[in-house]
């Protein structure tokens, strides 16, 4: 069966090394946002095609899904890299006449050339995400944190991607700045209105249940900057909701 790689991308310098990591695939979608800088080396069974991202993951997604020809499709962001030996379990799963439908990856993240196992991770980690899917089985929903929606059958991959987020603070920062003002604007759309009460609790509720609860002091320094970050995030999510 025909494998379609799509990986999206906003310019980042790991783009390369994500496309790098799918030339397993038969074709290779690069869907790339207008306004990035992007420099990479493409093979021939790369194709690179500009489309406005607009804060939407999702329609960005399924956008990348009309241009696949291959029966089944793989997405991947441009800080992951498929493993290999995720790559060939792939290859005999949609060789597999009794393949399901669609498929969760687990997802191994690192932060400071550490893997963070615990915290805020930890889901990625023990279920996943999905990522392997056959055409016209499902639809992407969610402008951020999107999710696959399918009535299909599903199941979940032995073989991880490695996820490689946030280089440096600056970045994990400029990332955090990005994803809550969309997080922002979706709960705004959904009617979800401003509370100084969640701007207060949430935070320091989101820190406590990710660093001690879900183990994230177990990750060292790198598991407590993690687990900081992301309460800063939910921070700011409601914050900014305040001026929407």
């Amino acid at each position: 069966m025909k494998l379609s790689a799509i990986v999206l991308s906003k310019g980042e310098e790991s783009t390369q090394k994500a496309i790098d990591s799918v030339q397993f695939a038969d074709e290779v979608i690069l869907v790339v946002d207008p306004s990035a800088t992007l420099k990479v080396q493409t093979a021939k069974k790369v194709t690179l095609v500009k489309h406005e991202l607009a804060g939407d993951f999702s329609q960005q997604r399924n956008f990348g899904s009309t241009l696949a020809s291959g029966a089944w499709l793989l997405f991947l962001d441009s800080d992951e890299i498929v493993t290999k030996e995720l790559a060939e379990e792939i290859s005999k799963t949609i060789s597999d006449d009794h393949a399901k439908t669609a498929y969760y990856i687990k997802r191994h993240d690192y932060f400071w050339s550490k893997e963070i196992k615990y915290g805020e991770t930890a889901k990625a980690r023990s279920i996943g995400f999905i990522r392997l899917l056959k055409k016209n089985s499902g639809t992407w929903k969610g402008t951020v944190h999107e999710q696959f929606i399918t009535n299909e059958p599903t199941g979940i991959l032995k073989g991880v991607v490695n996820h490689y987020p946030h280089p440096t603070i600056s970045d994990f920062l400029n990332s955090i700045n990005e994803y809550s003002t969309l997080r922002a604007k979706e709960l705004k759309i959904n009617n979800i209105r401003f509370s100084l009460i969640k701007m207060i609790v949430y935070p320091f509720g989101k820190f406590i249940y990710t660093y001690f609860v879900r183990g994230g002091i177990l990750d060292g320094a790198a598991g407590f900057v993690y687990s900081f970050m992301m309460s800063f995030h939910s921070f700011l999510v409601r914050a900014k909701l305040l001026n929407l």
